[in-house]
């Protein structure tokens, strides 16, 4: 922990040279600083490995050139707008750990294609998934009871939702302005 940034420069001359990396073992604050503040051109990440149930809020916020994120394997929780207009991504696998994505995790992160959420998963924030526009395919696991409000409102290409048997509320809005959805089957 601590040492991310001096890693880097003893292989790159600049932060801005950095477009993939790979994490492994535990990170602190200033291994949060360097991935957020100065890793600005990263493209794919790898942190399968990292030693981390948390991410933080806002981790990954506005970082349109991302493509490929690895989450932790032992992930439980998505912190707010830790996605939040992460436009290039187009998938992205949960760990089986992960039980919340809190309000605004992906929002606006429009070239999403599907969001296949784990079974485990009993929170999603509002927003969350607000404004995904090229998502056109949702798999909610069995242990999700209730769909936040806006939740997944405008995903203007949204077709088919995978509904599972433990859903038992919908709050408002929660798929607002999905105008495409034609195929859906209710628990």
């Amino acid at each position: 922990p601590g040492s991310l940034g001096d890693s880097i420069l003893s292989k790159v001359e600049n932060f801005v040279d950095v477009k993939s990396i790979k994490l492994s073992g535990s990170l602190n604050e200033g291994d949060y600083s360097t991935i957020q503040n100065r890793l600005s051109q990263l493209r794919e990440i790898d942190m399968t490995n990292v030693t981390m149930v948390t991410l933080p809020n806002k981790f990954f916020y506005q970082r349109s050139l991302l493509e490929i994120v690895r989450l932790p394997a032992q992930l439980t929780t998505i912190g707010e707008y830790a996605f939040y207009k992460c436009s290039a991504i187009k998938d992205i696998e949960f760990p089986t750990t992960l039980t919340t994505i809190h309000r605004y995790g992906f929002s606006e992160c429009n070239n999403l294609r599907k969001v296949i959420l784990p079974e485990g998963l009993n929170s999603i924030g509002d927003y969350a998934f607000h404004s995904c526009g090229n998502n056109q395919y949702i798999k909610l696991p069995s242990t999700l009871k209730t769909i936040s409000p806006y939740a997944f409102c405008y995903n203007s290409n949204l077709r088919t939702i995978d509904f599972s048997e433990g859903l038992t509320h919908i709050n408002n809005d929660a798929f607002k302005e999905c105008k495409k959805l034609d195929n859906l089957k209710f628990p």
